[in-house]
C-alpha cells in the first residue's frame, strides 16, 4: 500500500511541476497576488511535501512491525493529500494549470 501511494504522490509531483513550469512561462513569479502564493505554498506544504515525509514515517513505522501507529499516520496522510488536492483544485480554477 505504501509502495503505491508512493507512485501516486509520484505522479501528481510530476504533473504539479508540469503545471508549475508551463504556468510560471507565461507569468512571471514576481507578479503573482499573495492570495495564489498561498495557495501555492499550501499545496505545495499539504499535498506534496506533507504525504512524502509522512509516508516515510509510516514506512519507518511498518518497518519495526507497529502497524497500528502506521495505520494512525495513513489516516494523517489521506487527510493532508485530501486538502492538498482540494487547495489544487482552487489553483486550478484561478490559474488554468494543475499546480
Amino acid at each position: 500500500m505504501l509502495v503505491a501511494g508512493t507512485a501516486a504522490l509520484a505522479l501528481r509531483v510530476s504533473l504539479a511541476c508540469w503545471g508549475l513550469y508551463w504556468w510560471t512561462a507565461e507569468q512571471p513569479l514576481g507578479n503573482l497576488g499573495t492570495e495564489t502564493l498561498l495557495w501555492l505554498s499550501a499545496r505545495w506544504l499539504l499535498g506534496i511535501l506533507a504525504p512524502l515525509a509522512l509516508g516515510w514515517m509510516a514506512w519507518e513505522t511498518a518497518r519495526i512491525r507497529s502497524t497500528q501507529s502506521a495505520t494512525g499516520i495513513l489516516y494523517v496522510v489521506v487527510i493532508v493529500t485530501f486538502l492538498g488536492e482540494l487547495t489544487s483544485l482552487l489553483l486550478l480554477e484561478k490559474t488554468g494549470y494543475p499546480l
